[in-house]
């Protein structure tokens, strides 16, 4: 493996599908810090990207560092050349592009960094070189902190912490609500495609931008050092919109007996790609069926369940997700399913619905529980009518899933 993505951790990390995309065969090292520089300084290897928690770490290990890695104080590429080991920072080339990309300017503005890590430097000079007024870290412990930020004038939030990923999507650091000025929010995280910082700014109507497309863009500048070649920006791009389309999730909601799952079942199968049945998970999970768990624990047991599968599942990439008729009526249900997932509202005539082994619906009837659901279902991105064959009605929902879905 001559050039790898260097971690502790990694289970979850892009960088290989982005790298053989554009060209390299390249791989996943994890090391651990106490081996760390005997692995580094092995130099078995001809480059390596350096990801968290080694970004800073690595600099002393290295025999030359170059360009703004240098001022940056932290490494992300380094290249063996005839075993001198070169230490660059393409992350800073990708979050400018991502920020222009996005069309976030930092000229005149007031930006505040969240986080004091390897990352946050990287923020820190990109701001500089982008004309920032004023640039500050945010820290726990830091002068300007999580509790007395709220007093501050900001116009641009560049989040570099880890908060906000997988499993803990639902958390963020500041409430932007109430920070006074906000035009933009980046976040440098990319799992989930869309975080909760980025949700809630998004709702504001602010301008945003992710860790994606960053990734993408510092890997093609890694590329050029490692092989001493130009690869056009073009590619980045390309590269980005296919990697967003192949992760993005195609989630199924709406009544009871809509077609859900049948509908998911050809969508994956012609996609080629994993099925996810909620109600199915819950069943496993619980060693009995649906009806047996409303009459031995109550709907609210079940419901609690049925967040939990919901928010274990709305994690993965690239599936197609057939949800229960309530799954979406739990607000952290709904969420965790739009961070990586594109939202279809399968509708289908009342008429047509039909009751038998759904607990709720022969309680209350289908048409107050369709009266009750129904505003929540008009939330997905799309609508489709469930009319006529299955199979036409997958396509439909396939082809506006090919010709919409972009980053």
């Amino acid at each position: 493996m001559n050039y790898f993505v260097l971690g502790e951790s990694l289970p979850h990390t892009m960088s290989p599908e982005i790298h053989k995309e554009l060209g390299s065969d390249y791989g996943v090292k994890e090391v651990a810090k106490d081996e760390l520089k005997d692995f580094v300084l092995s130099k078995k290897y001809c480059g390596f990207n350096v990801t968290v928690p080694y970004k800073v770490a690595i600099i002393d290990l290295i025999d030359d560092v170059l360009g703004d890695a240098k001022e940056i104080g932290a490494i992300n590429t380094v290249v063996n050349r005839d075993g001198k080991l070169y230490g660059y920072n393409t992350d800073i080339g990708g979050m400018v592009y991502a920020l222009y990309m996005a069309g976030i300017d930092c000229k005149n503005k007031s930006v505040a960094i969240l986080g004091t890590g390897g990352t946050s430097n990287t923020a820190f000079y990109a701001a500089k070189k982008l004309g920032a007024k004023t640039v500050f870290k945010v820290g726990r412990t830091s002068p300007i902190n999580y509790e007395n930020i709220y007093g501050l004038e900001i116009n641009l939030i560049i989040n570099t912490t880890p908060v906000g990923t997988f499993p803990d999507s639902d958390k963020c650091l500041v409430e932007i609500e109430k920070i006074k000025g906000l035009e933009s929010v980046f976040d440098v995280v990319y799992n989930p495609l869309e975080t909760e910082l980025i949700r809630r700014a998004k709702k504001l109507g602010l301008k945003t931008g992710n860790g994606l497309r960053m990734l993408v863009e510092q890997a093609r500048l890694a590329e050029n050092l490692f092989f001493d070649r130009e690869i056009p920006q073009t590619e980045t791009e390309r590269v980005l919109q296919k990697l967003y389309k192949e992760k993005k999730n195609i989630v199924l909601i709406g009544m009871p007996s809509s077609g859900k799952s049948s509908l998911a079942k050809i969508i994956a199968k012609t996609l080629n790609r994993e099925l996810i049945d909620l109600d199915s998970e819950i069943v496993k999970e619980a060693g009995m069926e649906i009806p047996e768990i409303f009459e031995k624990f109550g709907e609210k047991y079940f419901r609690d369940l049925e967040e939990k599968i919901a928010v274990k599942f709305s994690s993965k990439f690239g599936v197609v997700i057939a949800t229960g008729g309530g799954t979406v009526m739990r607000e952290k249900s709904f969420n965790a399913l739009t961070r990586n997932g594109t939202l279809f509202y399968i509708k289908r005539d009342l008429q047509s619905l039909i009751s038998d082994g759904r607990p709720v619906s022969k309680l209350k009837g289908v048409e107050q529980i369709y009266l009750e659901r129904k505003s929540t279902y008009e939330k997905a991105h799309y609508t489709v009518q469930n009319i006529g064959k299955l199979e036409s009605v997958a396509k439909e929902i396939i082809d506006i899933y090919e010709k919409n879905t972009r980053y």
